[in-house]
């Protein structure tokens, strides 16, 4: 399995349930063109004090069908990365981090958001992700005004009956986590352990866009676009280029063509355009 064409699927996180996905998307899976081949499962075991002889037998159980769905469903990851939370305080807030309408103005066509699957850790307190269009703000995409780190599920789209909402070309995203570490006297960074804290808002939507997976922010910039950037743009930082991944595509096709093979870009701060950014995407999240 190549790594540089995997992606963020689905996860399970404490409290979360049985997920149906809806009538008018599924998730592809086979030998076809952008469906998913493999699956690969990552846990992560957190058991402090070192307790012997603990089992576990978890896995997922998969129901699929011959009928196709009109849509392949895909997954947006959103949210901030590499921040650092001051120990002893009850209200810290990272605001700002998210999807600026930089990436998002490069969708070939709008795409229907379907459910979020906000994710922090135990340090936090609340979290929203806002909707902006033009630069007028519509209401928010969902919000967890209270955070409870065992209660982690699927909310649906706020706004609407139905539950789904309308991402334009060019709208942007901005993802707001607030954390308490009033009872911790060090401070806590950004990573995938349990002591460590996350922001994400794992947006569900279709159709399904190969080269848009990830939009991500921290206080220098961010990456907008699938996991082939993610891994090799410190490689040619200078050039601030879209990279092509030929994945489950025409292997013919030139980069000018190749959309659906996986394009993607960094976004940098004026302030601090020399860094260079790195993202860890879990595949499983507890």
């Amino acid at each position: 399995m190549d790594a540089e064409c995997a992606t963020f699927v689905l996860g399970w996180a404490p409290g979360s349930q049985t997920d149906e996905m809806p009538e008018e998307a599924g998730f592809a899976i086979g030998t076809g063109v952008g469906a998913f081949k493999y699956y690969t499962l990552q846990i992560h075991y957190d058991n402090p004090t070192g307790i012997a002889n603990q089992t576990d037998s978890s896995g997922f159980e998969f129901w699929y069908t011959p009928t196709l769905r009109p849509n392949d469903l895909g997954v947006l990851t959103t949210g901030i990365v590499n921040f650092t939370i001051p120990a002893s305080t009850s209200t810290y807030t990272l605001d700002g981090g998210g999807c600026p309408s930089a990436c998002t103005k490069n969708f070939s066509q709008p795409i229907t958001l379907w459910r979020n699957a906000f994710h922090m850790h135990s340090l936090g307190k609340n979290m929203t992700t806002r909707h902006i269009r033009n630069n007028a703000e519509l209401e928010p995409l969902g919000s967890r005004p209270f955070w409870d780190f065992n209660h982690q599920s699927l909310s649906r789209i706020d706004g609407n009956k139905n539950g789904t909402r309308v991402f334009l070309p060019g709208d942007q995203l901005i993802t707001k986590c607030s954390y308490d570490s009033s009872g911790r006297n060090v401070s806590t960074t950004y990573g995938e352990s349990t002591s460590n804290e996350m922001c994400f808002n794992f947006l569900l939507y279709w159709p399904r866009m190969k080269q848009f997976e990830y939009c991500l922010t921290d206080e220098v910039g961010g990456v907008c676009g699938n996991n082939t950037a993610v891994e090799r743009v410190s490689a040619d930082l200078g050039n601030f280029q879209p990279y092509i991944a030929q994945c489950d595509s025409d292997p013919t096709l030139s980069p000018a063509t190749a959309q659906d093979s996986g394009a993607s870009s960094t976004f940098m701060s004026p302030a601090k355009h020399a860094l260079v950014l790195w993202v860890a995407v879990l595949i499983l999240l507890m």
